[in-house]
């Protein structure tokens, strides 16, 4: 782990620590404390699986293991709790039958399916392959603050006894660790804005509605996979461009849903892309120019003879030919194409001495 998930970690112990010292007393009987222990290892067991099953950076997997699970999870319950039932356990016994008809039940239906919302969301970042994603502090903020005004709102509405002090301290040990996970992030953020040291590619490809678009958007998906969206900035143009604001053509963004990409949030939604020329300056501002074919290329260089050096095929091996005009299916294979080429960039791009360069300057006391 880093550094900031070491103090997250010793600030949620703390956290825990202090507010069990505004305790009295806890009496937990066997059974209590072996499902706590059951819960726990339930948990673990949960992110194991998860981790070698999901969370494979491809849409679609993670998408299917989300969908099984949320399926398997309340059967799996219900038929553990029915079997409680059975076994003659008195209280899950009544939860099946008396209780389903008491006042209580339509509460006790709205705070299961609260909480199975908040499952939704605590899932769909757990399987971000990250070590901690933003939504991991968001959600910790969040679920303290919500708890904090909860405890509150029934104290001041239904009587009951406050927040002691050592839970609100326990609080602010919390809230730190959400920043403490939260730090890395922002920071790199923060350098990032204040120094413009990103780098910048530029696809290319004729008119700027099918290839070079589905590259861009294809490109923020893996950057933001990778968790390095936020040093990278990702265009396109067109050396043939005749009608400039076009939208994307629909087939090239058919493709791109099939690849689970149809609805990339922030800059990389296909949705927002409106076509437009290659210029001299959009040339001299990029750090990388990929080219869709050799001819693009030289169309490039032949604009901003100055780019040669930087300014490259997509695929070195062989042009990605334009699907304009067919099935859908080329559009398939093209957006696949893409798919492997900028996967194979992007690496080389994490690699090089350029990235590195970028970094450097967002770096603390860089130039100084």
């Amino acid at each position: 782990m880093t550094a900031s998930s070491w103090v997250g970690l010793c600030l949620s112990l703390i956290a825990v620590s202090v507010a069990l010292g505004d305790v009295n007393s806890y009496h937990l009987t066997l059974a209590a404390v072996l499902s706590v222990l059951i819960y726990l290892v339930g948990y673990m067991g949960r992110f194991e699986i998860m981790s070698r099953v999901a969370k494979s950076g491809v849409l679609a997997t993670d998408r299917r293991f989300f969908v099984e699970e949320h399926v398997a999870a309340p059967v799996w319950l219900a038929l553990l709790l029915a079997a409680g039932a059975l076994a003659g356990q008195a209280q899950l016994r009544a939860g099946f039958t008396t209780f389903l008809g008491t006042p209580v039940a339509l509460a006790a239906a709205g705070i299961g399916v609260a909480y199975e919302v908040l499952f939704v969301f605590a899932s769909l970042i757990y399987l971000d392959r990250r070590e901690y994603t933003w939504g991991v502090p968001a959600w910790a903020f969040a679920s303290l603050m919500s708890g904090l005004v909860a405890s509150f709102s029934l104290a001041w509405v239904a009587g009951l006894q406050a927040p002691g002090d050592a839970q609100l301290l326990a609080l602010v040990f919390g809230v730190g660790a959400a920043a403490a996970l939260s730090y890395p992030s922002a920071v790199t953020w923060w350098r990032v804005r204040a120094t413009g040291a990103v780098c910048r590619v530029l696809f290319v490809c004729g008119g700027n509605t099918s290839r070079s678009p589905m590259a861009e958007v294809i490109a923020w998906a893996q950057a933001a996979e990778a968790g390095v969206a936020y040093a990278f900035r990702f265009s396109s143009a067109g050396v043939a461009t005749t009608r400039p604001g076009d939208p994307m053509a629909p087939d090239a963004r058919s493709a791109l849903a099939e690849l689970g990409l149809d609805r990339v949030p922030g800059p990389g939604n296909p949705r927002l892309h409106r076509a437009r020329p290659v210029t001299p300056e959009l040339c001299q501002d990029s750090s990388v120019i990929y080219c869709m074919t050799r001819a693009h290329r030289h169309g490039v260089i032949a604009m901003a003879p100055e780019a040669e050096g930087r300014t490259l095929c997509l695929d070195p091996r062989c042009d990605i030919p334009n699907p304009e005009g067919q099935s859908p299916e080329a559009y398939g294979r093209c957006a696949r194409h893409i798919q492997r080429s900028v996967r194979v960039r992007l690496g080389e791009l994490l690699r090089s001495d350029l990235l590195a360069a970028h970094r450097r300057a967002a770096a603390p006391g860089y130039g100084r």
